[in-house]
């Protein structure tokens, strides 16, 4: 019977290992988990550690991996990264809805708050000022600095 592939990806092998049952365990860069069951134990020799792998996927009753090669030579293009395109700066051209950045900022609170941003810092100053000055943009409050007599 022909395997079907269903689907490719290519991943370049952080690191690998046997378990106790004959099955190849290995992460790529990303630090994702994949199991080469002992069934295929032929393929073990294509995960190779710092090189790019080509997986084959096939399904029956779950996905498996199928199919392993090296990749030679240059690594095929890569897919873009969820979150829009990217600006010259290199940094997502992803503006955040209201709820985000209120979620956001609110978690910032709360680690100023909590003492996991250290406040004596010149981030942590940075960080403070910008959520007081985000806060008070939200409640539409004006700050102005005046001479104490």
């Amino acid at each position: 019977m022909e395997v079907k592939i269903i689907r490719t990806q290519v991943v370049v092998v952080a690191d690998r290992e046997e378990n106790q049952y004959g099955d190849t365990i290995f992460h790529d860069m990303e630090g994702n988990e994949y199991k080469l069951g002992n069934k295929r134990a032929h393929l073990s020799d294509q995960i190779v550690v710092g090189r790019a792998t080509e997986l084959g996927w096939a399904h029956f009753n779950n996905d498996y991996i199928a199919t392993a090669k090296l990749v030679e030579g240059e690594l095929p293009e890569a897919t873009k990264p969820p979150g829009g395109e990217r600006t010259e700066s290199g940094k997502p051209n992803h503006k955040p809805s209201g709820e985000e950045r209120g979620m956001w900022l609110k978690e910032l609170g709360s680690m100023l708050r909590c003492g996991d941003i250290d406040k004596t810092t010149a981030h942590g100053k940075l960080l403070r000022h910008f959520y007081y000055a985000a806060m008070f943009n939200v409640l539409d409050i004006e700050i102005k600095e005046e001479e104490v007599k």
